[in-house]
Parts: structure tokens; sequence; C-alpha cells
């Protein structure tokens, strides 16, 4: 079973003076209309990070029901609300969903959730992995109906060369600056190598994702932000939550476990020229900037962070997931010795490996030259 994203259990419960806790002030702070100020008997501190503090405020909610309160910075909190605003437009299952506050600092605010207690998704699980193969179907299609002036960020191709080039800066400054063993400095050039293989093939990575509709997409739809709740009798029901990295982007990005037949059952009605080819090229693509790029960046500020205590055993992981699907989509993936070239000393990383004129050449082959077998 995957671990939960929030503990059940509370780090730390504040019985005194709960009144004038500032999770509870902001609570009473939202226009809840004829319903009347809350104080919950208690309020349990979930989990504390260096930009976030979330809380549990036990049978404030409707009918009783326990709240998240989520203390964050302004700009993910005002994505979060953006997003649960627009479930409740779409009609898409989501957890409870009571408001945004202002936080007392300037670049803070509270988001006030139901808490979305139930099982956590499974995706081995068959029944589980169906019902989230429905519901992302049905977030697609109806989100890609939305005018695109909608308030949300951009998570589509650019986000994600934004995210390769900064795993390449970060690499860049762990081989500079730590004091790491020969053994991970070549790891590191050959993830640096890999990057630059990827990016050679930006122009394709747009080119695929165009073959979708842009829409709404998660980010990190994963089993710890994903629960699935018994509906009272009525059949399960799969609660989303943690939208922080969400936006109008490529649906590739969440697809990564479904059920790709079911997928394609559920969009064809709206998407009616999309074939398994598209959705199996469009996982390799989500596979590929999101498993691969956004988390080889992300992994590079905890190396930074914490080394050594924090090793390259997860940069390994995701240099492959980065191989495997460049390999999936049909693009060249040589042997990285036989790239290696002379070293020359360049502006932005002195031992930065280069790669030779004819791999660039193959590199750089037209899109029209990948096999593409499309159904009849």
């Amino acid at each position: 079973m995957a671990k939960s994203n929030l503990p059940r259990d509370p780090r730390e419960i504040i019985t005194s003076d709960v009144a004038a806790q500032p999770a509870v002030i902001a609570w009473n702070g939202l226009d809840r209309g004829a319903n009347p100020v809350a104080v919950p008997a208690r309020v349990e501190m979930l989990r504390r990070r260096s930009k976030s503090v979330v809380y549990r405020l036990p049978g404030v909610g409707y009918a009783g029901a326990d709240v998240i309160a989520k203390h964050c910075v302004r700009a993910s909190a005002m994505a979060e609300h953006h997003m649960y605003v627009l479930l409740q437009e779409l009609h898409i299952a989501h957890p409870d969903y009571y408001g945004y506050v202002e936080g007392e600092e300037d670049d803070f605010g509270w988001l006030f959730l139901g808490d979305a207690a139930g099982e956590v998704y499974d995706p081995t699980n068959p029944v589980q992995r169906r019902l989230a193969t429905r519901w992302l179907a049905l977030l697609h299609t109806l989100s890609s109906r939305l005018p695109s002036d909608a308030e949300l960020p951009d998570r589509g191709p650019a986000h994600y060369l934004e995210h390769l080039r900064a795993a390449r800066t970060g690499i860049h400054h762990i081989r500079t600056t730590l004091n790491i063993s020969s053994e991970e400095d070549q790891i590191l050039a050959d993830v640096l190598l890999w990057l630059e293989l990827t990016e050679e093939r930006w122009s394709d990575v747009e080119a695929l994702c165009r073959d979708l509709p842009t829409t709404i997409v998660h980010g990190d739809f994963a089993e710890r932000n994903v629960r699935v709740r018994d509906n009272r009798g009525a059949g399960a029901v799969l609660l989303v939550f943690d939208w922080e990295v969400a936006g109008w982007g490529m649906p590739g990005v969440d697809l990564d476990g479904v059920d790709r037949e079911a997928y394609l059952e559920h969009v064809r009605p709206t998407w009616p020229h999309l074939d398994r080819e598209d959705v199996r090229r469009a996982i390799a693509v989500g596979r590929l900037v999101r498993g691969g790029l956004a988390a080889m960046h992300w992994e590079t500020h905890k190396i930074i962070g914490k080394y050594p205590a924090h090793t390259l055993d997860n940069v390994l992981i995701f240099r492959q997931r980065i191989i495997d699907n460049l390999r999936e989509l049909g693009w060249c993936v040589p042997n990285v010795q036989s790239l290696l070239v002379t070293r020359t000393p360049s502006p932005d990383d002195p031992a930065a490996p280069e790669i030779d004129a004819s791999t660039r050449a193959e590199l750089r082959a037209p899109r029209a030259s990948l096999p593409r077998t499309r159904e009849s």
C-alpha cells in the first residue's frame, strides 16, 4: 500500500486557547453564509514543511466532518483555489472545498478542504485503476472545452523545458561546488548528455503534445495525492488533492498507470480522432517530462541541500526513465560512451561532455522519419 501524503496521526495536538489559533481564526474568517462560527475542540498539526503547514480541525465541516486547513505560499494557495472552483463548475468528484482566506503575512494564504479520508489509491487494484482512468478521462475531456483564458498556469512543453534546463543548472552546481566522488561526477556527466539529447528532440516533444488537446492536468497524479472512498453505498468515489502544480498542459503527464483501453473508450466520444498510438506516445512523453526531467530537477535541489546524506541513487532512477522513454518514443538512444568526445571547456560547464557531429545530425532528423503505426 502506498504511503499517505498526510499522516492520519497528528504530530502535535493543541487543546488550549483553541479559538486563538491562526488556523481557527482564518477558518472563522470564511464567508460561510448562515453557518455559525465553529471552534473545534482541538487543532491537530499534521505536517510542517519550510513553506507550508497542514492542520486538521475536527468536526467543524459539513455534517460534522473534519476540515483540513493548509497554510502555504499565496501563489500555491491561489493555484489550488482556482482548481477547486473549476472542479466544482465541471461537476467532477473532489474533496469538499470551503474556500480561501488571505493570511496575515503578505505572501501566505489559507485553504480549507474536507478531509479526504479513505483508502490510499492503489494503481495495481484493477477496480481502483478503472475508477482513476474514468476520473482522469472526465477531467481531461470536460476541461478541454473551457475557455483558454481560465486562470491557470501553463504546464505544457515550455514548462518542462524549464525543468530540463534547471536540472542542468543544478547538476553543474553539484559538480562544481560539492565534494562528490569521481564515480558520481561521471554519473552526472552522463545525465548532462541525456538532457542534451532530450533537448535536441524538443521540437518533437512539442509536436507530440499537439496530438492531444490541451486540458487541465493535475501534474502530480500519484498514490500519495489520491484517495478512494466508499460513497455511502453509492459506489466508490475518487478524491484527488494537492493541485499545486496543476494547470493547462498535456494529458499524458497524468496517464502513467491508467488503463489505456478504458481511457480511449472514455475520451473517444469527445476526441474521435484519438487512437491507441496517440495514447501510447502521450504516456511516454508524460513519463519523460514528469517522471524524468521534472523529477531530476527537484532531485538536484535535494542533493544540493543534503549531500552527502542524500545520495545520487534517485538520479540513476530518473536517468533511466529518460532513457527508457526516449526509446519508447522511437528516438535515437545511442551508447553513451560512444558519444563522448574530447571534453572542450565551455562557458556554461568546463567539464560538460560534447556530442559528435554525426550523432547531433541524427538527433535533429525530422519527426516524419520516426516510425509511427496508426490504426486503420
